[in-house]
């Protein structure tokens, strides 16, 4: 991560505790100074085993953590954190360099709210601390799993996703669903071109349309929302359909 020292300070009215569990430390390092430059409370561990009371005595308003950690992994801190009443609902980003789909899936399924993969730019980094912590209320680490307070997350397939007239929440082209679809299996813009009979940057170009639909920034971030909602799975399954 490179962090640039000419980014705006970002505004923010309250603090905002982030923990960050990380055994590279440099990594480490760079995340806790870009995160203090933009006005938040930074804690930080490189040992799984000691994230657990970290979570506790600090806690934190949205939790960064690596995937492969000593004496613990980011899935298990995961499951620990989703299993407590009192923790469930702090946004969790889990942060590797692995991007396999079975990764991914056992990451989204088991209550991660993003997933980022290194290297990352300060940039996604930012726009993944920011986007989860306006989606959820301040204080939620305070609060149990099961308030009666409802709390609406614009992806989550409880919300309502298809409008009356068929179409969908996100109006997705039937050529940026192929696209999307085409994206999800690893395909570069070159070789999805060629399927889809079109040029180099209409591809682009159906992307640059989808990311900004969709809320995301990059092609992984796009992937992981993807897997992570049924609804919009099968719209994009709908349009392999259609071609067919």
């Amino acid at each position: 991560m490179v962090v640039h020292s000419s980014v705006s300070a970002y505004t923010q009215t309250t603090v905002n505790k982030i923990l960050i569990i990380e055994d590279d430390t440099l990594l480490l390092g760079a995340m806790e100074n870009l995160l203090k430059l933009h006005g938040f409370e930074v804690f930080s561990t490189c040992n799984g085993l000691e994230a657990k009371e970290l979570v506790g005595t600090s806690s934190p308003d949205l939790v960064v953590c690596d995937l492969m950690l000593p004496g613990s992994d980011g899935f298990a801190i995961l499951r620990w954190i989703r299993s407590k009443p009192e923790y469930d609902r702090i946004p969790f980003i889990l942060l590797t360099a692995r991007t396999e789909p079975r990764i991914v899936r056992e990451a989204m399924g088991g209550g991660a709210d993003d997933f980022l993969t290194k290297p990352v730019t300060s940039e996604d980094f930012m726009s993944a601390i920011r986007s989860r912590l306006a989606r959820v209320p301040r204080g939620t680490a305070d609060r149990p799993a099961n308030h009666t307070e409802s709390v609406a997350n614009p992806n989550s397939p409880d919300v309502a996703d298809v409008d009356p007239k068929g179409g969908n929440r996100w109006n997705l082209t039937q050529r940026e669903l192929e696209a999307l679809n085409w994206l999800s299996t690893g395909k570069s813009n070159e070789e999805i071109a060629k399927i889809l009979g079109v040029a180099l940057g209409t591809v682009k170009r159906h992307y640059f349309s989808t990311f900004a639909k969709l809320g995301v920034k990059t092609r992984t971030a796009a992937v992981v929302m993807l897997l992570s909602n049924p609804t919009l799975m099968r719209l994009v399954q709908a349009s392999i359909t259609v071609q067919k």
